[in-house]
């Protein structure tokens, strides 16, 4: 799945800027630069890549986010479709699906469980990924750059990150009754929990 890349604050000014932010804020130095750099210089939107992958009904995206492959920045869409964990690479710019990368048999084997409550949970709402991420983006009146639902939540949880003016929020949204649970500051946790299913 996604993964958060965590960078401590290496500036004076950084540092003073998070000191300022509300608790429910984080400054831009706990981002990884390049990549918020690359999400706010797209083109294309998390919902605009979410749509190009054009899946249709044969699944459900769990995951969208901007990350590094063979040198250059694309979106990186997951997809549930049937038991199966299918990536699909969206070009910022254009739209266009670069690229898709499916579980092979042991990645299956080895996220099985995983899997099977991602899937129990998502059966359990209609409310969709996109749907999450433009309530985010009203709430915070910022740009998504990232998005995902929280598997390690008990319940069916939405985790969209938005930004703004130097500033980032993380939205949780209750994907039962697609309302905010709370916005609060990034939580690099959980993407570490998440890191194995990229891997």
């Amino acid at each position: 799945m996604t993964k958060l890349k965590i960078i401590p604050a290496i500036l004076a000014l950084g540092i003073g800027v998070a000191s300022m932010a509300p608790a429910h804020a984080s400054s831009i130095d706990d981002k990884d630069s390049h990549e918020l750099q690359a999400s706010t210089n797209a083109a294309k939107t998390l919902s605009d890549s979410i749509k190009a992958a054009n899946y249709g009904n044969a699944g459900r995206a769990f995951s969208v986010s901007m990350e590094k492959e063979d040198g250059k920045y694309v979106y990186k869409v997951s997809v549930l479709q049937g038991d199966t964990t299918v990536e699909y690479l969206i070009d910022p710019q254009s739209g266009a699906v670069s690229g898709t990368d499916e579980e092979d048999f042991l990645d299956k084997l080895f996220d099985w469980n995983d899997t099977r409550r991602l899937k129990d949970q998502l059966a359990t709402s209609a409310f969709s990924l996109t749907q999450a991420i433009s309530l985010a983006e009203t709430q915070t009146d910022g740009r998504a750059i990232e998005a995902y639902v929280d598997e390690h939540a008990a319940e069916l949880t939405f985790k969209v990150q938005t930004y703004k003016d130097g500033t980032v929020k993380q939205v949780n949204i209750d994907g039962k009754t697609g309302k905010v649970a709370s916005i609060t500051a990034p939580d690099s946790d959980d993407f570490e929990k998440e890191e194995r299913r990229e891997d």
